[in-house]
């Protein structure tokens, strides 16, 4: 009987070593982009503070606009910094009513809204009571009546008005 003798390795040609690299990278970043793409999207929200996450209780409102006019009247907050914080509670509000954040809108971003925004009530109440803090907010109390005449409790009833009577 005739002795069987492996003839040895079979030669692999160099292009199906190099397809069969291509392939096991091509498969490699499929799998990453799958995981990648099958992961759920980050959902972009409006800017909430807390406890008036809810569009429609006026009641936490109330209570931060208070709280800036209570903080005012024991020293803890600087009349310009009660202002500036009454004016930011009155674009977070509005914020929240438009789905929008509004935290950094100026009065000529708030008049520079579409028309149809711009001619909604509430827009036009924010822009009136915006337009009043500014004043008071930014302008130099000495040479400015309004400025110098508008208290923390005059601005704080002018954003509680904002509130009450926005519709939406």
């Amino acid at each position: 009987m005739a002795e069987y003798k492996p003839e040895g390795l079979i030669a692999m040609p160099t292009a199906l070593i190099v397809a069969f690299i291509v392939f096991l990278a091509a498969a490699v970043i499929l799998i990453i982009a799958i995981l990648l793409l099958s992961r759920p999207k980050k959902q972009i929200s409006a800017k909430v503070h807390g406890a008036h996450s809810t569009q429609n209780d006026k009641t936490a409102w109330r209570k931060r606009i208070n709280n800036i006019v209570e903080r005012h009247m024991r020293g803890e907050l600087t009349r310009d910094a009660a202002l500036r914080d009454l004016a930011q509670v009155a674009r977070d509000f509005a914020g929240v009513k438009t789905n929008k954040d509004m935290s950094s809108y100026t009065l000529a971003d708030i008049n520079h809204l579409p028309v149809s925004q711009a001619s909604d009530p509430g827009m036009k109440l924010l822009r009136a009571t915006i337009t009043a803090l500014y004043p008071p907010e930014f302008a130099d109390a000495e040479r400015h009546a309004q400025a110098r005449a508008t208290t923390v409790e005059q601005a704080a009833e002018w954003v509680s008005n904002l509130i009450e009577r926005w519709r939406k």
